[in-house]
């Protein structure tokens, strides 16, 4: 990574909320924002059979700022997309959405879910819509397979956004809500370590470029100094010959 993008990344990091990020993403219609307002237990995320979230939506509760994102096949121009990836990559938590409904994982989720680990990023992989299907165990082991490169260093959770607003508390409990709640909750303090951590990792490698560079630069300076030096000396050595051939001819 180049110095100038180590800096916007360190500004990005500098100037990120005191509460916690957490960005939800996933696919158009796989229950994202369903989610969200399952777990902020308000109806503040719209959700509709049409695409609703072109713009980036967020909400502060407790400390946490739960992002809707307009998702991984969001119909968007550059700059949404832009804003996105920016909002992806300083987010302290990635809750990544997925409809069981809709089977196992396709190649642009999996591709996407690299990237994401690659990047150390603290992944909670939510299997949402378990009401809507009956072979869930069958999908989920399906979709283990899919991550077994990551599938040690993240979460999987699946989840009943339906059960969540359901009277019975006992079916409530069933939604598993309360699991993603306790998981962010009880990591809280660490992930805002983390964050710490990595401003100071990204301060020391910009340090340690521009030293790099400070040396080139000497290094070009020097060179500089001894070929003009080098230069000098021989134009006072013809200089002197040429005054000395003179004095020979008179």
């Amino acid at each position: 990574m180049k110095l100038n993008e180590n800096m916007e990344e360190l500004r990005a990091l500098a100037s990120r909320p005191s509460e916690l990020q957490v960005a939800v993403y996933g696919k158009y219609n796989h229950g994202k924002s369903s989610l969200l307002n399952a777990l902020v237990k308000k109806d503040i995320f719209k959700t509709a059979d049409i695409r609703e979230t072109i713009e980036i939506q967020s909400y502060t509760q407790k400390d946490i700022t739960w992002i809707d994102t307009p998702g991984l096949d969001a119909d968007v121009n550059e700059d949404d997309d832009n804003k996105a990836n920016e909002l992806l990559s300083t987010s302290d938590v990635l809750l990544f959405v997925h409809s069981v409904n809709e089977g196992e994982l396709d190649n642009k989720e999996v591709e996407f879910l690299k990237e994401q680990y690659k990047n150390d990023k603290n992944i909670i992989l939510i299997l949402t819509q378990i009401d809507k299907i009956e072979t869930l165990n069958t999908v989920e082991t399906a979709i283990e397979k899919q991550l077994l490169f990551m599938i040690k260093s993240i979460e999987l959770i699946t989840v009943s956004a339906k059960r969540a607003l359901h009277s019975n508390s006992k079916i409530r409990e069933q939604s598993n809500i309360g699991t993603i709640l306790n998981i962010i909750e009880n990591n809280k303090e660490k992930l805002l370590f983390q964050r710490e951590k990595e401003k100071s990792f990204l301060k020391e490698k910009i340090n340690i470029k521009i030293e790099n560079r400070l040396r080139k630069l000497n290094r070009k300076q020097n060179n500089i100094s001894t070929e003009r030096a080098q230069l000098t000396n021989e134009f006072l050595k013809d200089a002197k010959h040429v005054r000395e051939k003179k004095h020979e001819e008179q």
